[in-house]
């Protein structure tokens, strides 16, 4: 058999189960967020100064110790000393 008469065999055709994009559970409510991000580290004096939330706009809010500088975004904090969460 020349080059030009080899065949190569198909590879078989397996079936693909669509792709089911998983849901991600909703974000916490932007107040919920805010008191339990604010609270969560208060016994050792720090604060939190800046969050990103999915609900946020770019505003201050006005907090219970200070003003938490919002943004929209995944969900996180940044305290006074620096650490984020």
């Amino acid at each position: 058999m020349s080059k030009s008469q080899k065949t190569t065999a198909a590879a078989p055709v397996v079936p693909v189960a669509p792709q089911v994009m998983e849901q991600s559970a909703p974000a916490e409510p932007l107040e919920m967020f805010l008191r339990r991000v604010e609270r969560a580290h208060i016994d050792r004096d720090v604060v939190a100064t800046a969050a990103t939330h999915p609900e946020a706009t770019e505003c201050v809010w006005p907090g219970t110790y200070g003003g938490i500088r919002l943004s929209a975004g995944p969900a996180s904090v940044t305290y006074s000393d620096g650490t984020t969460g």
